[in-house]
């Protein structure tokens, strides 16, 4: 990995959207890891580290005043 290529944590209950994130976002040059709920993307994220989070907003259990990060 190139220590100046950005790390992606996407999160989505859908896995077609998931994918077709990762591939377009990966062909493009980005390190991408995928999450498929917020309980995942936490697990994730405590022991990794990302440049940016994209999120579905309207993850299933996942109340309106909390979010992932």
């Amino acid at each position: 990995m190139n220590p100046n290529q950005a790390r992606l944590l996407l999160v989505d209950d859908e896995p077609g959207i998931l994918d077709s994130l990762r591939r377009l976002l990966e062909r493009d040059g980005y390190v991408v890891s995928c999450a498929r709920s917020a309980e995942e993307a936490l697990g994730v994220l405590s022991r990794e580290t990302f440049d940016v989070v994209v999120t579905d907003l309207r993850l299933p259990h996942l109340s309106d005043r909390k979010s992932v990060v």
